[in-house]
């Protein structure tokens, strides 16, 4: 009886390892962290910012005022770390808030 002798494969592993065959890592595990927001900021915060994509590193995001674009600042590298911690990898390391009328932003 000649059965197959391949060890099975963890679905996941095997989706990390296409996604690093195509190079598409990266961009799975910015969607992965844009989608778990409200996870991983909490619901309070999720409410007052929105995340509106990542670009080269940085995280944007969309917040109701100027108040909350300043309280944000105090806790930016807070939340940088939890979102690298949820998606396993660094992919944020800069946070930018504008406020929903466009008005100034900041960095962490």
């Amino acid at each position: 009886m000649d059965m197959d002798q391949r060890k099975p494969v963890a679905m996941q592993a095997l989706i990390d390892d296409l996604c690093r065959r195509w190079g598409i890592e990266k961009k799975v595990k910015e969607y992965q962290a844009l989608s778990m927001w409200p996870q991983i900021v909490g619901k309070r915060i999720a409410e007052k910012a929105k995340p509106l994509g990542i670009q080269k590193g940085k995280l944007f995001l969309s917040v109701e005022s100027a108040s909350w674009r300043n309280e944000l600042t105090f806790l930016k590298r807070d939340i940088i770390d939890k979102i690298n911690r949820s998606v396993g990898t660094k992919v944020v390391h800069e946070i930018i808030c504008c406020t929903d009328k466009g008005a100034s932003t900041t960095h962490a």
